[in-house]
């Protein structure tokens, strides 16, 4: 039985997609017999919000940031697929600021994993 991946993790964008119900098997089938964290990225920071289940899993108000990196659509009140995005282009200095507070706050409320690469 192959080890369950730990921190730090490096996922590509189309693997973090796979981590959006923490209740299905392992997206690799040689894990299993692994847990699936729920996962979302901001700035390329991956955050395991499994125990905000409630608010991001497949029956959850914010299901849209699942397995998703979604600073600009988080910062910007946006639930709005194209704005699921790290690309800051043509965000103003307040915008970019509000950028780095939801960092802060997804850092002190959930567990940093790992990089989007």
């Amino acid at each position: 039985m192959m080890k369950c991946p730990e921190p730090p993790l490096k996922l590509t964008l189309e693997q973090l997609s796979q981590y959006t119900d923490p209740s299905l098997p392992h997206p690799d089938p040689a894990l299993a017999h692994c847990p699936r964290p729920l996962l979302l990225a901001l700035d390329s920071i991956i955050f395991d919000v499994t125990e905000g289940t409630n608010f991001y899993g497949p029956k959850g108000p914010y299901k849209v940031f699942a397995g998703k990196s979604c600073a600009k659509a988080l910062t910007i009140g946006s639930l709005e697929e194209e704005d699921m995005t790290d690309d800051f282009s043509g965000m103003s200095e307040k915008e970019l600021k509000a950028v780095q507070k939801q960092v802060e706050f997804y850092r002190g409320k959930y567990t940093e994993v790992g990089k989007v690469v």
